[in-house]
């Protein structure tokens, strides 16, 4: 049982930021000094809209083509790059994702989505130290970002021992998300044991 729950845990921050950065993204984005045209912006929302509608068919190929037709285009917009990481990590790619993940941030430095994807891949790969600052860079440009407070409550849980800050996190993340989630619910009782 604790195992399960142990790789649940580890598991879970990659998929739902996945349905996140899939599902819409709070915009395209770009770097302050990119001048788009709302023409041209028009233009990327409704490529970006045809590659999730591909998603949503299963058309993985499909929106991977738009995503790197609109970095051809438009190689200031950051959000094609991060879904292009969401989908090589979905086909089991992390080197590739990782790739994705780092030509976003050469765009966007602060780009919270990529920043908290490329800390999962560096938890998973053992490299706490790299995830903590992907993790604490991810907060610093959005502190809102409720899967970056959750995986940063994983690091300090599971691998860094620190109960306090897990805590800390933890909770943060169930107030940021609409509903509450249960299994965090349950994490944060036993920590709070832990440490009293």
């Amino acid at each position: 049982m604790w195992f399960q729950s142990f790789v649940k845990r580890v598991r879970l921050p990659a998929l739902m930021v996945g349905l996140l950065v899939l599902s819409g993204c709070a915009g395209l984005g770009s770097t302050p000094t990119a001048s788009v045209s709302p023409e041209v912006q028009a233009q990327m929302q409704d490529r970006h809209q045809r590659a999730l509608a591909a998603m949503a068919q299963g058309d993985q190929a499909l929106a991977q083509t738009i995503w790197q037709e609109m970095i051809s285009l438009q190689p200031s917009l950051v959000v094609p790059y991060v879904n292009l990481g969401v989908l090589a990590e979905r086909q089991g790619d992390k080197e590739a994702a990782k790739g994705w993940y780092e030509k976003a941030l050469a765009v966007d430095a602060a780009q919270p989505e990529a920043l908290n994807q490329l800390g999962v891949l560096y938890r998973e790969g053992g490299q706490f130290d790299k995830a903590l600052d992907c993790y604490q860079r991810a907060l610093s440009a959005n502190d809102q970002l409720p899967q970056a407070h959750y995986n940063l409550g994983i690091l300090y849980d599971l691998y860094l021992a620190d109960y306090q800050q897990a805590i800390a996190h933890y909770e943060q993340y169930q107030a940021l998300r609409e509903g509450k989630d249960e299994d965090v619910a349950r994490w944060i009782i036993d920590l709070k044991r832990r440490v009293q």
